[in-house]
């Protein structure tokens, strides 16, 4: 029994003063009290003495404790979460004991701990290249858990290098560079980082100025340009820059064209100064000695061409057929014998191109001392220096004519 139940129960039985209940011990005195039916005489009994009724029903101890814990910790059945001083009590059925607890809560540490790393990440030996949650549990210094938790990211590293070019301007990866050089650019993504190493090379627009004499169309590039002019060439160079030319174009072009009237082919080309003419026949191209004028005059059946110059151009026309094959009458009348009287030479002027011809020579007596044949030519000369003076005839004879021409000697 309690000690104030044992106190109780003495001084009931000095309140009593029954023999019966003076040979009682405690214990049978007391189950005695706490098993009757009818409390109300000794109630009555003890009305003079309420501390007596307040053990009689509340018997009581006291007794103090303390309580330390992880989190929490338990006592009596009830669960402290949070340090403190409590009260409770514990009934045994004969005697209530109340406890003063004072209750010492340690937390229970749970740290996570973010983790970037990059191929790879080595705890506790171990080596990890995915990333995942680690977990480690440590003690504290009160004896409680520490549980750590490392979010591990592991991310690829990848170095590598580009080189570029552009004109004005590079942008890469949504930066804009603008001048030649070396430069670091990271790029992050969820799996993997690159830092890449950028080689950078601006090329930049062309602007020049050229100066042209041409005799024909002039092309530059894709363009034809068939007036003198100043023109803007604008064209991509190979980097696909865009650049500029300015020309200043004068065309010197002739007209090469030709035009024929009767037996003359006239050059279309103005005759002014530093502008020289050269006739050729065709199939196979020959030239026609003493043919150098604007106008060239023939009655053979052939084509003509004429090569025509000035100080900076030249050009050949087409050639041009003459397709008559009859004598032309009335030839002779553009022929020219000089000088007559003879001294030492004799020029004849056909006055027009003679693709074949025949000169002979005779005396008075009919005999032939001289024969000529020509080709391709408007022009000849016969040397009389070493002919004796007198008289002499000039027979000239071609598919288109015939002509004879008395001429003498001093």
């Amino acid at each position: 029994l309690c000690l104030r139940q044992m106190m109780f129960l003495k001084m009931l039985k000095v309140q009593l003063q029954l023999p019966q209940f003076m040979a009682l011990t405690n214990w049978q005195l007391y189950l005695m009290v706490i098993r009757t039916s009818n409390l109300g005489w000794l109630l009555k009994l003890l009305t003079k003495d309420l501390f007596l009724m307040e053990d009689l029903f509340g018997l009581k101890k006291e007794e103090k404790k303390t309580l330390t814990g992880c989190g929490s910790v338990t006592f009596n059945g009830k669960t402290y979460n949070t340090s403190g001083t409590y009260l409770d009590s514990i009934s045994s059925g004969v005697c209530d004991t109340i406890y003063g607890l004072t209750v010492n809560i340690y937390p229970i540490q749970n740290t996570t701990i973010n983790k970037d790393t990059f191929n790879s990440y080595t705890f506790k030996g171990t080596v990890y290249t995915t990333s995942q949650i680690l977990k480690d549990t440590l003690k504290t210094i009160n004896g409680c858990d520490s549980i750590i938790s490392i979010n591990l990211k592991i991310k690829k590293l990848i170095k590598d290098s580009v080189t570029l070019s552009g004109c004005a301007q590079v942008v890469a990866h949504g930066k804009t560079y603008t001048q030649n050089g070396v430069f670091k650019d990271t790029i992050v993504t969820a799996t993997a980082d690159t830092i890449r190493t950028l080689f950078i090379t601006i090329l930049t627009s062309t602007k020049d100025s050229i100066s042209v004499s041409s005799c024909n169309d002039y092309k530059l590039g894709d363009s034809v340009y068939t007036k003198s002019g100043l023109y803007n060439y604008k064209f991509k160079t190979k980097q696909g820059c865009d650049s500029l030319i300015v020309l200043n174009l004068k065309i010197n072009k002739l007209d090469k064209t030709v035009q024929r009237v009767g037996t003359q082919y006239i050059s279309n080309e103005p005759d002014s100064a530093g502008v020289s003419y050269q006739w050729y026949i065709c199939n196979p191209l020959r030239k026609i000695s003493g043919a150098t004028t604007r106008v060239f005059s023939t009655i053979t059946k052939a084509a003509f061409a004429v090569a025509i110059k000035n100080n900076q151009c030249s050009d050949t026309s087409d050639c041009i057929s003459y397709n008559s094959s009859a004598i032309i009458d009335g030839f002779e009348g553009q022929m020219n014998l000089y000088p007559n009287p003879i001294t030492d030479r004799l020029n004849i002027d056909f006055g027009m191109y003679v693709e074949d011809a025949e000169i002979t020579v005779y005396n008075v007596l009919g005999s032939e001392i001289l024969s000529k044949k020509l080709k391709n030519t408007t022009k000849e000369v016969i040397d009389f220096s070493l002919m004796p003076s007198g008289a002499y005839l000039i027979k000239i004879r071609s598919e288109q004519f015939e002509k004879t021409v008395k001429v003498s000697k001093f």
